[in-house]
């Protein structure tokens, strides 16, 4: 593969600068800034880099600057300069580099037009332009290509070239034929250049004026016109080239000789603009040096808008945003959204506080309050403002005011205490409330209301007085005036009505504040009452106030006949049965029954009660019975007296219901016979310890008792005869199967010794006692009294006395003894008194002791043995 071709070699473009002053016009027309100017090292070096943009040389190709002080060379570059930047054919005769420019600028905006002449004469410019002989735009201005005039040249003379032709919006000098080998300079005014770019002039002359060299074969062989400079471009004096305006500036028109700083709100960010960006919507540059900004930063949000974050503008598309609702914009201390002050709100959508302008000119104060010393204040009492905005409240209509601070409607206003609202067109008027009507509401549309029953006003009242104590509302209306209640009716201070007097209570006249109690003695059932009744007989009304009279009760009568308070009790011997009964009335005096004989009756009875059994009366008002005497007896109730016993009877005691019969075969000498003494048994009997007459008969432990002495009398039956060993049991003993009359015998009990003839012999020990026996009790033994006796099964107690001897009885044993200590241990074991002990056991085992001789539970040597009273007391 070959190897690529060399590069070609750099060329080198001189070009002459005059002054400073010219170099800094070809900047400026080569579209640099003044920061571009100034960062070169020589401004002959910012010139060099301004011609290299004007002519599109490459980056290789070098370029020379030589200063010249020649003034004529100076003109001819800025023409060059010129024609560069405007690219037009045309030719201005002038010799000030101003008016050059300034015709330059002409000629560009107005496209070299038929009036271009016209323009420059109205613009005092001393310069003709040549009707142009060819026109090409500037491709910044965008302008079409125009086909090239041409005027007729005379004939040059021989060996010279015919006259230069005139570039258009330019000069040539000379003007005439040029000889062969001779030069013609071709210039161009301010706003045009050079088209088509001549070669470059040789050394020693100006930029800004081209040679034109005329040769005999050729002639002049490059014919170069002078164009106008584009849109966004400029030539300040004709040149080789228009040049671009810088950022920041712009031209909108052909042929200028200057561009135009970006007007306020505008930008342009690049060379050789026409037409400067407009901000982004709701920015602008600003009051500060609006003009002349290179870039869209420069674009800052106007007023009433705030910048947003990066962030927000890529969510919302949006450059700027308006403060939120309700919040005003301000730029001091810095651009930021407010909120009004307290008790305000901002008035109108976007709201922006202007500068060195109160906040009271963007937020107005809201409804009820009102704006002072630049705070929104609540509106007063009585006063009032319904729009938001910062005017003062009105005030109330006469005689009204509010409830309250910050009132927003005149529907707040109410009329003061005592006065009604009346609507007046679209207010309103406080009048009196009339009489008996009051009105104290705070509510605006609240009406007068009547005074309640028992209360009374006069107009314009804010409240009721109560009706005096025994007034009330007249006939019971509300809003009436107060009337005196009618007899038999009361009312207090303020009552809604006249009430009626309760039971037990009156009033007897008019406008009464209370009723009176009845007193004591009188009553009244119903309400109402203008008097109270008297109670009648048998009555009474104890304390005042007294409903009903109430009847005295059973054993009672009224102390007096009428009015009683009282009840008095009846005496001692007299009865009232019924409640409420009328007095009896002996001899003047108001009293109770009196009770009969046989009866009696303390105080206060209701009836009179019956002489109990054993006692009587014998008169009536008795207040006691009396009881019997010794000797005597009532049998009934009710008794008017009592009886004497009679004979074989007696009574010793008193208040005696029944006489006691004397013993069997015993009889009195006389009747009410007072001592049990009073009865003697009949034909030599003994009278028992159970009030027997029997012809045998022994008190006490009896030793050696002859057997023929019980039987011969043939009243004593014997029923028990076994040894000692043989097994007693209650049954046995008690006879019952033996012939014993159960409930009326007396038995005898005894032991003998086995060799003891049962029936002559002698019973070694033996006692006799009174039975009852029962079938719960199966010994036979009892008290005198007939009550059935059961011992208890241990302890030192249980013994009965009777006859004379102590008996005991246990679960498993039975004895006597002369001595009180027999239960069964010291019976088992006691050596007191032993002569007069005996006893044996029960059920299991046989006999125990007789006597001093113990041990006989098993002994046959002892018989233990039971005889019963079988003969007819007294016989």
């Amino acid at each position: 593969q070959a190897p690529p071709p060399p590069p070609p070699p750099p060329t080198t473009t001189v070009v002459e600068s005059a002054d400073r002053a010219f170099v800094e016009m070809s900047i400026r027309l080569a579209g640099l800034s003044q920061a571009d100017f100034l960062r070169s090292t020589t401004a002959e070096a910012a010139f060099a880099l301004g011609l290299r943009r004007a002519l599109g040389l490459a980056t290789s190709d070098e370029v020379k600057v030589m200063g010249t002080t020649d003034r004529s060379s100076r003109r001819a570059a800025e023409r060059a300069l010129l024609a560069a930047a405007v690219e037009v054919k045309t030719e201005i005769v002038t010799d000030n580099i101003t008016q050059a420019t300034r015709i330059g600028q002409l000629a560009l905006s107005s496209n070299f037009t038929a009036s271009f002449n016209t323009e420059l004469r109205a613009a005092g410019l001393n310069a003709i332009a040549d009707p142009p002989t060819g026109v090409l735009a500037g491709t910044d201005a965008g302008k079409a290509e125009v086909a090239p005039l041409t005027t007729p040249a005379p004939t040059p003379p021989p060996g010279s070239c015919e006259p230069y032709p005139p570039p258009g919006n330019g000069s040539v000098s000379p003007v005439g034929s040029v000889r062969r080998g001779g030069t013609a300079l071709v210039a161009c005014d301010t706003g045009y250049a050079m088209t088509p770019r001549p070669n470059p002039a040789p050394v020693g002359t100006s930029t800004a004026v081209f040679p034109v060299v005329c040769t005999v074969a050729s002639g002049f062989g490059v014919f170069p016109t002078c164009s106008a400079c584009g849109r966004g471009r400029y030539a300040f004096g004709g040149g080789e080239y228009c040049d671009v305006c810088p950022a920041g500036a712009h031209q909108p028109a052909t042929k200028a000789t200057e561009c135009l700083p970006c007007p306020a709100d505008t930008f342009a960010d690049g060379n050789g603009t026409a037409v400067c960006t407009s901000c982004p919507e709701k920015t602008g540059t600003g009051v500060l040096l609006p003009t002349g900004k290179t870039s869209r930063d420069a674009c800052v949000c106007i007023p009433g808008y705030l910048t947003n974050t990066l962030q927000e503008r890529q969510a919302s598309g949006a450059f700027c945003r308006t403060c939120s609702a309700g919040l005003y914009y301000s730029a001091s201390p810095s651009p930021s959204c407010f909120e009004c002050p307290a008790h305000s709100q901002v008035q109108g959508q976007l709201v922006v506080l202007e500068d060195k302008k109160p906040v009271s000119s963007v937020c107005g104060c809201f409804q009820g309050y009102q704006l002072h010393a630049e705070a929104c204040q609540p509106c007063p009492l009585g006063t009032f403002k319904a729009n938001a905005n910062n005017s003062a409240c009105l005030a109330c209509p006469l005689n009204s005011t509010t409830l309250g601070l910050n009132s927003t409607q005149q529907g707040h206003c109410i009329c003061n205490a005592g006065l009604k609202r009346v609507a007046l067109g679209a207010s309103f008027v406080c009048e009196n409330c009339p009489d008996n009507y009051y009105r104290s509401s705070q509510a605006a549309d609240s009406p007068c209301i009547p005074c309640a029953l028992g209360k009374f006003s006069v107009g314009g009242a804010s409240t009721c007085t109560n009706c005096v104590n025994g007034f009330s509302t007249k006939s019971g209306v509300e809003g009436n005036e107060c009337a005196a209640c009618l007899p038999g009716k009361f009312a207090l201070s303020g009552d809604p009505a006249c009430v009626s007097c309760a039971k037990g209570s009156f009033a007897s006249t008019s406008g009464a504040s209370t009723c009176s109690l009845c007193d004591p003695g009188f009553s009244r059932a119903d309400a109402g009452a203008v008097s109270c009744s008297q109670c009648g007989w048998g009555q009474f009304a104890a304390a005042r106030g007294a409903t009903v009279c109430l009847d005295c009760a059973a054993g009672k009568h009224s102390a007096e006949s009428f009015k009683s308070t009282t009840c008095v009790d009846c005496i001692s011997g007299t009865f009232m049965a019924n409640p409420g009964q009328k007095a009896v009335v002996i001899n003047g005096v108001e009293g109770c029954n009196a009770c009969g004989a046989g009866t009696f009756s303390k105080g206060s009875a209701s009836v009179c009660s019956d002489c109990p059994v054993g006692q009587f009366a014998g008169s009536s008002r008795s207040v006691s019975c009396t009881q019997c005497g010794q000797g005597r007896f009532a049998s009934a109730p009710k008794s008017t007296e009592c009886k004497a016993c009679a004979y074989g009877a007696f009574n010793s005691g008193f208040g005696a219901t029944t006489c006691k019969e004397c013993p069997g075969g015993s009889n009195t000498t006389s009747q009410a016979s007072t001592e049990f003494d009073d009865c003697k048994c009949s034909d030599g009997r003994f009278l028992s310890a159970d009030s027997i007459c029997m012809k045998y008969w022994a008190v006490g432990v009896q030793r050696n008792v002859p057997i023929t002495s019980i039987t011969a009398g043939g009243e004593w039956t014997k029923c028990y005869d076994e040894p000692y060993s043989v097994v007693s049991t209650k049954l046995l003993i008690r006879c019952s199967t033996k012939g014993a009359s159960v409930g009326s015998s007396v038995f005898l009990f005894g032991a003998r010794r086995a060799t003891e003839d049962p029936e002559t012999g002698y019973l070694e020990i033996a006692a006799m006692g009174a039975t009852r026996a029962s079938a719960t009790n199966p010994l036979p033994l009892g008290t005198t009294e007939g009550g059935e006796w059961t011992s208890p099964t241990s302890g030192s107690t249980g013994t009965v006395f009777h006859n004379g001897v102590y008996w005991y009885l246990t679960q498993k044993a039975f004895g006597f003894s002369r001595n009180e200590s027999v239960n069964l241990q010291d019976q088992d074991v006691s050596t007191l008194d032993c002569e007069h002990r005996m006893g044996f056991i029960l059920g299991g085992s046989g006999g125990y002791r007789v006597g001093c001789t113990k041990d006989l539970v098993s002994s046959t040597e002892w018989n233990k043995v039971v005889y019963y009273f079988s003969g007819v007391p007294g016989r």
